[in-house]
C-alpha cells in the first residue's frame, strides 16, 4: 500500500507532529483519525450529513462526520487539507519479513520506513481530493514487473505484489483491500430527517391517545418523595418488551476497557479526572455503585463515554450513558424499552408574559443536566 510520513500541524506556524498518511485513490474524501485531530487540538469548522459505503454497497447509513483543517508539510511547499473526521481509518501495516526491495529501487529514497518491526499506524487517509495534489507523476517499474514506485511530494511511495505466505495452524490469511465512496445525503433524504426531527421536537398541544394516558397515568401513580433522602422516586415507564432486555455485562466490561485504553493513549491525565467525575456523580447521588448480583437475573448496565468540548469554559469534557448501547444488530437497548413521553418543554412565547416590567430580573441555570432519578424497578 501507499504509505507516506509527513509533518502535521495545526497550521503553518504551529508545531506540527508526526503523522503517517495512506494513499487510496478509491476514496472520494481525505479522513484525519480522531486521535490526530485532537493531538493536533483541530477545531470542527462544520458538519457534514454524509453516506458513506465501501465496495459499492448500497446499505450504507447516513452519518454526520466532523470537518477540519490542518497543515502537510512537503519536501517543498505547505499544504492545506480539508478532511473528515472517523474513530479509525484501517488496521496498522505491516510488512512481510520476506520481501526485498528490488534492487534497481534501492537508491531510491522512499516517503516510508517500510522494513521495520513495529506495526505502522495510519493517522490520515489521502483520497482523491488531494491525491494529484501531492502526485508528481513520476512512476519507476521494477524489472520483475511486481513492484511500482509512484514519486510523490514525500518521496517515493511504494506498492506492488506480495508474496503470499502461507498460514499455520489453519489460520487464515488476512488480506486488506479499501475503497470509499462518499455521497452527500440526498436532498429529499435529508428534508425527511429534517422533517423528522422537528415532529420529534414539536412541542405537543394536546395528548389524547389512550397508551400516552394510560403510561402517563402509571408513571404518575408511581412517584414516590423520599422524605429522609429529599429525594423523588420514579419507575422507569418500560414498555412491554422489557422481558426481552438482554444481560450486557461483557458489553459494558469491553466498552469499558476500550474507554480506558483510549483515555491514556489520548492523555494520561484524562484517565484521573474521567474518574473524579464519576466520583463526583456518586458523591451527588446522580448514580449510585453497582453491587454484585446474588442471584440469576436479568441485569442491563448503561456503558458510558466521554464527550470532549475543547472551548467550553466550564465543562471541557463530560459523560455521557449510553442508553442506545446493543449487544448485536438484533437485540433490544435501553431506549428501545422506555417510552419517550411527551416533550414537557414550554414554547418560550409562553413565558414571555411573565417576564417582570420591573428595571431587575433574574436567570438561573443548572448546575448539572443529569436527573437525580431513583428506578426501584430494575437496574
Amino acid at each position: 500500500m501507499q504509505s507516506a510520513t509527513a509533518q502535521v500541524g495545526k497550521h503553518v506556524k504551529e508545531h506540527h507532529f508526526p503523522a503517517r498518511l495512506l494513499f487510496d485513490t478509491g476514496a472520494h474524501r481525505s479522513f484525519i483519525t480522531q486521535d490526530m485531530r485532537n493531538k493536533l487540538k483541530l477545531k470542527t469548522q462544520r458538519k457534514e450529513l454524509l453516506n458513506v459505503s465501501t465496495f459499492g454497497k448500497d446499505d450504507s447509513k447516513s452519518t454526520s462526520y466532523g470537518v477540519v483543517m490542518f497543515n502537510l508539510q512537503t519536501r517543498d511547499e505547505d499544504i492545506n487539507v480539508t478532511a473528515l473526521v472517523t474513530k479509525t481509518i484501517c488496521p496498522s501495516l505491516t510488512t512481510p519479513k520476506n520481501i526485498q526491495l528490488p534492487a534497481e529501487f534501492k537508491s531510491l529514497e522512499l516517503a516510508d520506513t517500510l522494513f521495520t518491526a513495529e506495526e505502522r499506524q495510519i493517522d490520515i487517509l489521502i483520497g482523491n481530493d488531494y491525491y494529484s495534489h501531492l502526485i508528481t507523476g513520476n512512476t519507476k517499474i521494477s524489472q520483475d514487473e511486481n513492484f511500482m514506485a509512484t514519486e510523490s511530494k514525500f518521496g517515493w511511495l511504494l506498492s506492488g505484489t506480495f508474496p503470499q505466505i502461507p498460514s499455520n495452524n489453519n489460520q487464515p490469511s488476512i488480506i486488506y483491500s479499501y475503497a470509499v465512496r462518499v455521497g452527500l445525503v440526498e436532498e429529499e433524504r435529508l428534508d425527511d430527517l429534517l422533517t423528522k426531527f422537528w415532529e420529534i421536537n414539536e412541542i405537543p398541544q394536546q395528548f389524547n391517545t389512550s397508551e400516552e394516558d394510560d403510561v402517563t397515568e402509571k408513571f404518575l401513580q408511581t412517584i414516590h418523595f423520599d422524605q429522609r433522602t429529599g429525594i423523588y422516586n420514579v419507575r422507569l415507564p418500560w414498555k412491554t418488551n422489557k422481558n426481552d432486555l438482554p444481560t450486557n455485562l461483557e458489553l459494558s466490561k469491553r466498552r469499558l476497557r476500550n474507554l480506558i485504553s483510549s483515555l491514556k493513549k489520548k492523555d494520561p491525565t484524562l484517565v484521573k479526572r474521567y474518574n473524579d467525575q464519576l466520583m463526583d456523580q456518586l458523591k451527588l447521588g446522580f448514580i449510585e455503585q453497582v453491587q454484585e448480583p446474588t442471584e440469576s437475573k436479568t441485569i442491563h448496565y448503561i456503558p458510558h463515554f466521554p464527550v470532549f468540548k475543547d472551548d467550553s469554559a466550564t465543562t471541557k469534557m463530560r459523560i455521557v450513558y449510553d442508553a442506545s448501547a446493543k449487544m448485536s444488530p438484533d437485540s433490544l437497548c435501553l431506549n428501545d424499552c422506555l417510552h419517550t413521553g411527551p416533550n414537557l418543554i414550554k414554547k418560550p412565547i409562553q413565558h414571555s408574559d411573565k417576564i417582570p416590567t420591573t428595571q431587575y430580573s433574574f436567570h438561573s441555570r443548572h448546575r448539572k443536566s443529569i436527573p437525580t432519578n431513583r428506578t426501584p424497578s430494575g437496574r
